[in-house]
């Protein structure tokens, strides 16, 4: 599974040596560096970016990790660095798609001064110490964070609870006598089937950016293991097989919020 390391460092010089320390490590196979980006939480507060993420879908999960900094620094969220999508994404919840909650944001909000900067990278790594030796010899600190994928989760919550609600309206509007009473239970359940349609595009969607990111993902994979060393070559080709389960697990997720909704909406 990858992961979120942030690494604050204390100035700009340091903060770009770490990020060359990162891709060092790439470059002889010892992590899987997908994305990074440097920002810095200027003197009054605010956050900037100095080096945004990747503009395609691999650089999305830093772009959205960001984002929720943005939100809870405050700094300049249209326009700050190009992503996918066109913008930052600079709302406080927008965070949710990089599969990190509030604690860890404010953990890097505790650990991130006024003046300092941060390399912020999406990666993966087989064990911790190679990342941990670079970051402190520069006097900085790594912190950790699996991206867990729980907005799938929600999806597939959002989709069960939504078309158990039309069902039980579909029920009450079958019972109800008096017209007035009538209308207003159709008027809910014409509310509550937008409200499912609105949730099977957002499965559909969610899960075709699910492939783009992954797909991306194998790329930078496989053109890594073709330069590396054997032994090398076989821990990344773990990675490979690694997020290759996971989009699988997402599909299933996103696919069965998908049926949950369709089968709803049809009469």
């Amino acid at each position: 599974m990858s992961k979120f390391v942030v690494a604050i460092l204390p100035d700009e010089k340091k903060a770009f040596e770490a990020l060359s320390a990162l891709k060092q490590l790439h470059a002889d196979g010892t992590v899987t560096l997908y994305d990074a980006a440097v920002a810095q939480r200027k003197p009054d507060g605010t956050l900037e970016i100095k080096q945004g993420p990747d503009e395609g879908p691999i650089g999305l999960a830093v772009g959205a990790l960001l984002g929720g900094l943005v939100g809870l620094f405050g700094g300049p969220a249209g326009g700050a660095v190009g992503l996918a999508t066109g913008s930052l994404l600079g709302s406080w919840r927008d965070y949710m798609h990089a599969g990190v909650g509030d604690e860890f944001l404010e953990k890097i909000g505790q650990d991130m001064a006024p003046g300092s900067f941060a390399v912020v990278a999406e990666m993966s790594e087989d064990w911790l110490a190679p990342v941990d030796a670079k970051i402190e010899a520069l006097g900085g600190k790594v912190m950790r964070e699996y991206r867990d994928e729980f907005v799938d989760d929600l999806i597939e919550k959002r989709a069960d609870a939504v078309a158990n609600d039309l069902e039980q309206r579909k029920t009450e509007h079958a019972g109800a006598k008096a017209e007035k009473m009538g209308a207003k239970l159709q008027k809910r359940i014409d509310e509550t089937r937008q409200d499912l349609q609105k949730t099977a595009s957002k499965a559909r969607e969610r899960l075709e950016q699910k492939k783009d990111e992954v797909n991306a993902k194998i790329e930078a994979l496989e053109q890594q293991a073709a330069k590396a060393k054997p032994d090398t070559r076989k821990r990344i080709e773990d990675r490979i097989a690694e997020i290759r389960d996971e989009l699988q697990a997402r599909e299933q997720k996103l696919n069965h919020a998908f049926d949950l909704a369709q089968e709803a909406l049809n009469p």
